[in-house]
């Protein structure tokens, strides 16, 4: 990743020899973040971005900052950043920020001063992306060629967050939802809830339990990242939680919330309505809603989402 700042500090003459400072840092745990934050937090009058994977929040959050103090800042990504997941693009885009996608990532290093044998390492990674990206493609539409759109599955892709893959999982996961006593066992099977130490009369939590459904997990945590992107009240419930604990944990919270509305949706026969008491609509572009078609040919009208 390449950072250029402009911080138009005082001009140096000719004459004078600028000192120049050297620090190293290592990535993730090395500081190279927060180096990167500070000195986007300096830049005063522009900031060229050029990457091939954009994911990091608190930089994107740096350059929306500076954006908004008047820098000139613009962006440009490879063109895998449009669908990826965890990518800052969109909301890079959605600050106001001009960001590109360059669909000629091989041309694109090449215009770079980067050693050789780096060149070399970034043009495997990038063949790498795409292979993985083609054959995720694949299986993607292999599998929705065989998915069946039961009234479980419709009732599912209600909330937010939830397609039609992540909702086929979990129908099929969860089966009868009525074998669950309550909302927490649901919660429970689903490696939702963390699990417990109890020793010596003395009660604590774990983390990291084995007890449950690692697919329903899975299937959740991923439309919890799901619904904190494409949808504004989540998010902001998220953003709550993550100032008085961590990202993660506020992830979990959110797929919990998930998976409890998923159990009344299922008890209840009805479709989603509100998440924590706030009514929201659910978005038409993502996930995007196909017409079901049975297994014999003939169409279903889906319920309105």
């Amino acid at each position: 990743v390449l950072f250029f700042t402009d911080r138009n500090g005082p001009s140096v003459s000719q004459t004078e020899t600028p000192a120049l400072a050297w620090e190293v840092y290592f990535s993730p745990h090395g500081g190279a973040t927060s180096a990167i934050v500070k000195t986007l937090d300096q830049a005063r009058k522009s900031i060229l971005v050029q990457a091939y994977s954009f994911t990091s929040a608190p930089i994107t959050s740096a350059i929306a900052r500076a954006y908004k103090r008047g820098v000139e800042v613009q962006v440009i990504l490879d063109r895998s950043q449009e669908t990826a997941k965890y990518s800052a693009a969109d909301h890079l885009i959605n600050a106001g920020i001009k960001t590109f996608c360059d669909p000629g990532f091989a041309d694109f290093l090449n215009q770079c001063l980067i050693p050789d044998e780096y060149r070399m390492t970034l043009m495997l990674y990038h063949h790498q992306c795409l292979q993985v990206t083609e054959h995720r493609k694949q299986l993607e539409k292999h599998f929705k060629a065989q998915l069946r759109p039961t009234p479980t599955v419709q009732l599912l892709m209600s909330l937010p967050g939830i397609g039609d893959i992540t909702g086929s999982i979990i129908a099929m996961e969860t089966g009868d939802i009525h074998r669950f006593a309550d909302a927490k066992h649901y919660c429970s099977y689903c490696r939702l809830v963390p699990g417990a130490r109890d020793s010596g009369g003395k009660h604590s939590h774990r983390s990291g339990s084995k007890d449950g459904n690692q697919y329903l997990k899975f299937a959740f945590t991923e439309s919890a990242i799901k619904a904190m992107r494409f949808y504004p009240e989540i998010k902001h419930f998220a953003s709550r939680l993550e100032r008085r604990a961590t990202k993660a944990i506020a992830r979990t919270v959110v797929a919990k919330e998930l998976a409890k509305i998923s159990y009344y949706v299922l008890s209840l026969q009805e479709e989603f309505k509100t998440f924590k008491g706030i009514e929201i609509n659910k978005l038409r572009n993502w996930p995007r809603s196909r017409k079901p078609v049975r297994l014999t040919g003939g169409a279903v009208n889906p319920p309105s989402v």
